[in-house]
């Protein structure tokens, strides 16, 4: 009996072992059908099941870890590659998955733009192996992406000495080049101009190479080179904006430049072909038209102003985008407007004005510039009745513009002091009316040193060469300097004068206008003081005898703005007396010390 029991175990424990066997070569030959079929879900379940029944077989435990890394189960491959890696120390084909399993769930995060983790995960990697291709490839990649570019460069450097043919880690150490040249640009521009030329000379067909060091080929005026690299961006990558717009933009570039060289002929070819190529580019029709009246070439310069409205009035722009279009607009025409007053050319200014004034949402803006004119064609009740209307519209919806600002004198010594809403002179009316005339005087208001035969010479004014001083704390914006002083006269002249002005905190614009001929002590950008001198007053400009013509006006240079001035005494006038802060009326005679 005790024999019969022994044979029947013998015999169930073969079959136990015989079954297993063949479960095991089971296992082993399931992936193939399984990586032939696709369906690595169950073998997810399959090779689960195989780790459970056979816990130290390694090939059951990579199986397993494939199988989720084809289900893009990244998190859960890495989590169990880390336990395999446990459990299998040193193993090459563990440690290879492991990696592949950072590798994934890496690149799962850096397309989730999740960066600083991808970038944890391929450190990982690359710690592992430093010399490994995809693990260099792969941290530099988020190293960059990750802010961290500079940091980037020599991994991915190290790399291309390994893999000097791996497209990718090439491609991502061009990026890193000219992603660092964007980081240090302003901090360091030597160094990144270094990286622009490495990341050009690595790879002169990449496309942020071409477009990168194109940008910066524009900024040091080198337009030919830069035009050069668009253009071969344009033909190699036809869906990227960024060439063609830099093309237009260059011409901005190229045409301010010229202007800034005094070669107006220049800017003017640069505009013109350029308003040609781009028919809907708003500001292109501006400057040819601004560079055309620099060149008194009136009817071109109209010309180009109605294109400019033209295209102004058929594009949609946001608030701030229009605002600077109508500012634009106005002082344009307004310069081209007194252009044509000062040649006689009435019957053309009218016409212009009939064509400009649709392009103004606010109205009052072509009133104004109507108004203008038609004082300079010598109907000036009707041209003051206008400007005047104009402003009175235009503070109704703009009443910040009443508020007053409080300033030290421009000037020192005894004055006559015109202006300041006067009824008979365009320059002190409308949106000038809270302008000034400061005349230097004697106590008794004679503006002269002595008798003088008709109007005399400028050297016979007391006013001529008078220091003119910043009223406020403030950086020097604009500056001319460079127009000869006229001889006085019996009426005003519409020609262009010297003036400096200066914006203030609060963006304010302080005109200080007539000056003498290279008497400016400042230049644009300056910072200046309240009290420091600035020039010396003159009689340039549209102007019949020296004096200084001082306003202030909005950011934009729509509106006059009223002006208070302290500690000044009234010498001559309705309140004689000190005034701490205050307005002098029109014709007054003051002192300031």
């Amino acid at each position: 009996m005790r024999i019969r029991i022994s044979a029947v175990l013998i015999l169930c424990m073969a079959l136990v072992l015989a079954a297993l066997g063949q479960n095991r070569d089971y296992y082993f030959s399931l992936f193939d059908s399984i990586d032939k079929s696709g369906d690595w879900a169950d073998g997810e379940r399959r090779f689960r099941e195989a780790v459970r029944n056979y816990p130290d077989e390694v090939t059951f435990h990579l199986h397993l870890n494939t199988s989720l890394r084809k289900q893009k189960k990244f998190r859960e491959a890495l989590e169990q590659a880390a336990g395999m890696r446990a459990k299998f120390p040193g193993n090459n084909d563990v440690a290879n998955s492991y990696r592949w399993s950072l590798h994934e769930l890496g690149w799962q995060r850096f397309g989730e733009r999740q960066y600083p983790e991808a970038t944890e995960l391929f450190k990982k990697a690359y710690d592992l192996d430093p010399g490994e291709e995809w693990s260099i490839n792969g941290y530099g990649s988020c190293l960059r992406e990750a802010g961290r570019a500079q940091e980037a460069i020599p991994i991915l450097e190290e790399g291309m000495k390994r893999y000097g043919s791996n497209k990718w880690i090439k491609s991502n150490l061009v990026e890193a080049y000219v992603r660092s040249s964007e980081d240090v640009k302003k901090s360091d521009p030597a160094r990144a101009e270094e990286y622009l030329h490495r990341a050009i000379a690595l790879d002169p067909e990449h496309e942020s190479a071409l477009l990168f060091y194109g940008i910066h080929l524009r900024s040091k005026k080198d337009y030919a080179g830069a035009l050069e690299l668009f253009r071969k961006g344009i033909a190699r990558y036809r869906n990227n904006k960024w060439f063609p717009i830099n093309i237009k933009y260059m011409n901005y570039d190229r045409g301010r430049s010229l202007i800034d060289g005094g070669d107006l002929e220049g800017a003017i070819a640069v505009f013109s072909e350029a308003t040609r190529e781009y028919p809907d580019e708003l500001y292109f029709p501006y400057y040819l038209g601004d560079c055309q009246l620099k060149k008194g070439n009136i009817a071109a310069a109209s010309a180009a102003i109605l294109s400019f409205a033209g295209i102004g009035g058929r594009t949609a722009m946001e608030p701030k985008d229009e605002a600077n279009f109508r500012t634009s607009l106005y002082h344009l025409s307004s310069s081209v407007l007194t252009k044509m007053a000062g040649t006689g050319r009435f019957n053309d200014g009218f016409a212009f004005l009939d064509r400009i004034q649709n392009a103004f949402k606010e109205r009052c803006l072509s009133m104004s510039l109507r108004g203008s004119f038609t004082y300079h064609a010598g109907r000036r009740k009707e041209g003051l009745s206008l400007v005047n209307g104009a402003y009175n519209a235009f503070i109704k919806d703009h009443p910040e513009y009443r508020i007053p600002v409080v300033v030290r004198p421009p000037v020192k010594g005894v004055f006559t002091v015109w202006g300041n809403d006067r009824t008979d002179a365009i320059t002190h009316a409308g949106m000038n009316k809270y302008c000034f005339d400061f005349l230097g005087s004697t106590r008794d208001g004679e503006i002269t040193r002595h008798a003088i035969s008709g109007h005399g010479k400028n050297e016979d004014y007391i006013g001529f060469g008078m220091p003119l001083y910043s009223p406020v704390d403030g950086t020097v914006v604009s500056v001319v300097d460079d127009i000869r002083d006229l001889e006085p006269a019996g009426s005003y002249r519409l020609v262009d004068g010297n003036y400096v002005t200066i914006q203030d905190s609060a963006k304010r614009n302080h005109a200080l206008v007539h000056n003498r001929y290279r008497s400016a002590r400042v230049k644009v950008g300056d910072t200046v003081r309240a009290g420091d001198i600035v020039a010396e007053m003159g009689n340039t400009g549209m102007t019949t005898v020296p004096h200084l013509h001082y306003g202030v006006y909005s950011e934009d240079w729509l509106v006059s703005i009223p002006v208070q001035f302290t500690e000044y005494t009234v010498i001559k006038g309705a309140t004689p007396g000190k005034v701490r802060t205050g307005t002098p009326k029109d014709r007054e005679i003051i002192e300031i010390q």
